[in-house]
């Protein structure tokens, strides 16, 4: 009995104790009423108490970095008072700064990265070179075959015969078979291929690059100057020797040249035995027409060279020593016809100049006097005439390209 009063009493202050709490709930609850209002930019219903925290957060908030969670607004505004949510929405966050050192650059990286923008800027100005040509060339291949074929077709149209209208037929109109509906189209995409730069680049200056042309036929002129020498003729002295020659070099290194030289020797008295054998003049004066084929040996800067000669020499004898062919005239002359050989070196210096040596040895095969003499003009007792004797011409050659 004692125990149902107890649980009887404990029942009514259990009873007590929840309709306190709940009236406590019911005026916290009215005292807590929020006040909302719809946002113009985002459309949400904002609380007032939370918008006017976030106008006035930044002139309270001290100068750093500042944190702002809606999502944790929220969850403070539904769970604390308007004082505490508005608290909780901006939090002061200590200023960061964060500082470095400038970077110095040094010369040579300098140089390096103006260097890289120029090969950029070379290329890029290359690549659109090279693509303004290719699109001039398709339009103007386009522009030729269309213009081909349009005309070619106007022209087919024109020339062919007008012939009179055919009189109308029957015409048995038969329906087009219905073709099979299309499940699916397959779309293949051809992507465009990537342009090499390096190798357009590449393509671009090989044909920025001189071509190299067929070697042509060329022709010069040169200048000589020397010396000539009848070496068995023991009182015949060489004074000088000049002349100058016309030729032509082929691309196979096969030359034709003619040449004209003069030279001039003095004849000296020569002693025969004991006694001294005086000539019948003193001077004589030699003009050499030459026609020679020459080879040169090597292509290069040095271009060593042999060839053959033919040509005619014609010497006049000035000078009659006293007492000598009385009633004759005081100069006579010959002519002969002389072969022999030449070797010669030619180094070319510029592309129309060269320098070289020329040396030629030559032999007569004929001669005639124009004069009654029976004896030679140089030899008077052995009657051996110079004409017959060998000869060399040695010169300094300067010749000119063109």
């Amino acid at each position: 009995m004692k125990s149902l009063l107890r649980a009887l009493v404990l029942l009514m202050v259990a009873a007590s104790v929840v309709q306190t709490g709940v009236s406590a709930g019911a005026q916290t609850a009215s005292s807590q009423k929020r006040v909302v209002k719809i946002d113009d930019t985002t459309g949400e219903l904002v609380d007032i108490t939370q918008a006017q925290a976030v106008q006035q957060a930044p002139q309270q908030a001290a100068p750093g970095i500042v944190i702002l969670n809606n999502q944790r607004s929220t969850q403070l505004s539904n769970q604390q008072t308007g004082q505490e949510a508005t608290q909780a929405v901006i939090q002061d966050q200590p200023t960061n700064v964060i500082e470095d050192s400038p970077l110095s650059m040094s010369a040579a990286e300098r140089r390096r990265r103006d260097r890289q923008n120029l090969e950029m800027q070379t290329e890029q100005r290359i690549v659109e070179k090279l693509e303004e040509a290719r699109i001039e060339d398709e339009r103007s291949r386009s522009e030729r075959l269309f213009n081909k074929g349009f005309s070619s077709r106007d022209q087919q149209e024109h020339a062919a015969p007008v012939h009179a209208a055919p009189a109308p037929q029957h015409v048995h109109v038969v329906p087009a078979p219905v073709a099979p509906p299309v499940t699916h189209v397959v779309v293949e995409k051809h992507e465009e291929p990537k342009v090499n730069v390096r190798e357009e680049v590449r393509a671009a200056l090989d044909e920025m690059k001189p071509k190299d042309q067929a070697p042509m036929t060329q022709y010069y002129v040169q200048g000589l100057v020397g010396l000539g020498e009848y070496p068995e003729a023991k009182n015949v002295r060489g004074n000088m020797a000049m002349g100058f020659s016309l030729g032509m070099v082929t691309p196979e290194r096969f030359v034709a040249e003619g040449t004209f030289q003069y030279s001039q020797y003095d004849i000296d008295t020569m002693q025969a035995g004991y006694s001294y054998s005086t000539p019948a003049f003193k001077e004589m004066t030699q003009y050499n027409f030459q026609a020679a084929v020459k080879y040169q040996i090597l292509g290069g800067k040095v271009r060593p060279v042999i060839g053959a000669i033919a040509g005619y020499t014609y010497r006049n004898y000035e000078d009659q020593q006293y007492g000598y062919y009385s009633g004759s005239t005081s100069d006579v002359s010959t002519n002969a016809f002389d072969i022999g050989g030449l070797v010669g070196l030619d180094i070319q210096l510029t592309t129309s100049f060269s320098l070289g040596a020329d040396f030629r040895y030559m032999k007569n095969v004929s001669f005639r006097e124009n004069s009654n003499y029976s004896q030679s003009f140089v030899y008077g007792r052995t009657g051996k005439a110079v004409e017959e004797f060998n000869y060399y011409l040695g010169s300094l050659v300067g010749r000119f390209t063109f």
